[in-house]
């Protein structure tokens, strides 16, 4: 795992954790975690591998993640990331 990856990760993991009030299912973790990746620009097989995933689950996960999203594209989904401020926030 790169560096740049392990700080990613870290960054949404932490802010997971701090802004819950509830359980958040695993599901909706591994989701966020694999938006993150997408986002900041790696392949769908590097975030499977970064993740131990397959890219079969992470396509669905991006998937999931753009209908929720109502993103028609995957740069569409990275601009509506960068304009809601994650981009810098959490994700890179």
């Amino acid at each position: 795992m790169t560096p740049q990856i392990a700080i990613v990760l870290s960054l949404l993991f932490v802010a997971l954790v701090l802004f819950s009030t509830e359980r958040i299912p695993i599901e909706v973790v591994s989701i966020l975690l694999v938006m993150a990746l997408v986002v900041s620009g790696l392949l769908n097989k590097q975030v499977g591998g970064e993740l131990g995933i397959s890219e079969i689950t992470v396509k669905a996960h991006r998937g999931q993640v753009m209908r929720k999203m109502r993103a028609d594209s995957l740069p569409a989904l990275v601009h509506m990331v960068d304009r809601l401020g994650l981009s810098t926030a959490v994700f890179c």
